[in-house]
């Protein structure tokens, strides 16, 4: 690795690393100097083709994720306060899908918000203010794997809710606790939220039965996850 100044195309003057060889570094640099553009110049070149383009507002899925997301490209500038206003973000569009995970590429900036499904309707009714053509990326295969993963995400709901959770005894509801009893029979005690609170036995033995029926019942969760 080495560190070049250059002279881009564009006349704009700059410091590039370049790897490998040392041809492929001459080779690198004359085509910094013949084609290539220095980073202010190619993003306002890029920001000029965008321009140009058609407002789109395009739709995909993330059915691992279990939702929908929306993103406007084209020429954003004009209307980028009312997309603002929608509840779309400027950043990195999203990773999705399994060619998403699989990308090695940085993703490109765009406006975009992320949906549930059964928001999609309020959302692209939203959209329509602004007049963009629409452009459906949803493959049948995002809708059948879609499909899946909801189907096992309400079977995993189901099945956690079908376990009976522990009542809280009401000496530690709603506080912190080491979960240590402290003393002997007749004179036992807990620090719930740092206060001593002196407990009778059956209180004592309430609490660990609790604490018996709440590890039960994470494991339950977790074998179910």
């Amino acid at each position: 690795m080495a560190k070049y100044d250059i002279t881009y195309s564009c006349g704009h003057k700059g410091t590039v690393e370049l790897f490998g060889k040392t041809s492929e570094r001459e080779n690198k640099i004359a085509w910094y100097e013949r084609d290539g553009l220095c980073p202010e110049c190619y993003k306002a070149t890029k920001r000029a083709e965008e321009a140009e383009k058609p407002l789109t507002l395009t739709i995909d899925c993330d059915p691992y994720q279990q939702t929908i997301i929306l993103h406007f490209s084209g020429n954003t500038m004009s209307v980028k306060d009312q997309i603002k206003a929608l509840g779309y973000y400027w950043g990195e569009m999203p990773m999705h899908g399994m060619f998403g995970l699989l990308a090695t590429k940085r993703p490109p900036l765009v406006w975009y918000k992320t949906v549930a499904l059964d928001d999609l309707e309020s959302a692209m009714k939203q959209a329509e203010e602004l007049q963009p053509k629409l452009v459906n990326h949803i493959t049948d295969v995002d809708i059948i794997t879609f499909q899946t993963v909801k189907a096992k995400a309400d079977e995993k709901q189901a099945k956690i809710a079908a376990i009976k959770k522990p009542v809280v005894p009401s000496q530690i509801a709603g506080k912190k606790w080491n979960q240590t009893i402290y003393g002997k029979s007749g004179n036992k005690t807990i620090y719930p939220d740092g206060i001593k609170t002196p407990i009778t036995d059956e209180e004592a033995a309430d609490i660990e039965k609790y604490l018996d029926e709440k590890t039960a019942y994470k494991k339950a969760i977790a074998e179910i996850n």
